[in-house]
């Protein structure tokens, strides 16, 4: 395909096209569909790859298409992880002290059961605190 290194086009009938990938010994199926649709945007490729120049200094800007299509406004975190031969970019969220326990596994274990216990039917209402505490006293 023109303009997109290691993106590969196939015909599967007069209409239909493919594309493929090469990733080392893989071949990953990108896009099946009309020939125009398929060749305009394959699958998993939203723009043309944005480019970013290293500093002196090891840093990097994020270009303003790639900031707005991932929601990262300035003093946002980013998670860096190097797979292969790659560096992605994952955007993160800080939680604060006082609000973590909500993301421990057992408070979130505990989401799950009680949200099953919800879609169960398995809930009481009541009409005032006192009946509340009434039945959590029995």
């Amino acid at each position: 395909m023109k303009g997109t290194e290691y993106i590969w086009e196939a015909r599967v009938s007069r209409s239909l096209r493919l594309t493929f990938q090469i990733e080392g010994d893989t071949i990953v199926l990108r896009n099946i569909g009309r020939h125009d649709e398929t060749l305009e945007r394959p699958q998993g490729v939203k723009k043309m790859p944005a480019y970013s120049k290293v500093t002196r200094h090891g840093q990097i800007t994020l270009p303003a298409s790639v900031r707005k299509e991932l929601g990262v406004e300035e003093g946002d975190l980013v998670e860096i992880e190097v797979i292969d031969d790659r560096a992605v970019l994952v955007p993160k969220r800080l939680v604060d002290k006082s609000q973590a326990y909500f993301w421990t596994r057992k408070w979130q274990e505990g989401e799950r059961e009680a949200d099953e216990d919800i879609e169960a039917g398995r809930v009481r209402t009541f009409d005032s605190v006192g009946e509340l505490i009434e039945d959590l006293e029995q």
